[in-house]
């Protein structure tokens, strides 16, 4: 359920982490790129940053309304 359409059908809407697909896939391709132009280059980690969509199934708790 990351953040797709499919999390505002279902009722409470569910929270879910929103993936960068479009920066993935450009991610994916610039590695190929390489590894195809260079095979013996070391493997590359790349990390990158989702975004929680908070919706009805995420509850407000006493103790977290209070956190800063």
């Amino acid at each position: 359920m990351s953040g797709t359409a499919l999390c505002m059908l279902v009722h409470s809407t569910i929270t879910a982490v929103e993936q960068p697909v479009e920066q993935m896939a450009e991610e994916a391709c610039r590695l190929l790129m390489e590894h195809i132009a260079d095979s013996g280059k070391k493997a590359e980690d790349v990390v990158l940053r989702g975004d929680i969509k908070e919706r009805e199934s995420t509850a407000v708790t006493k103790d977290s309304a209070t956190i800063k």
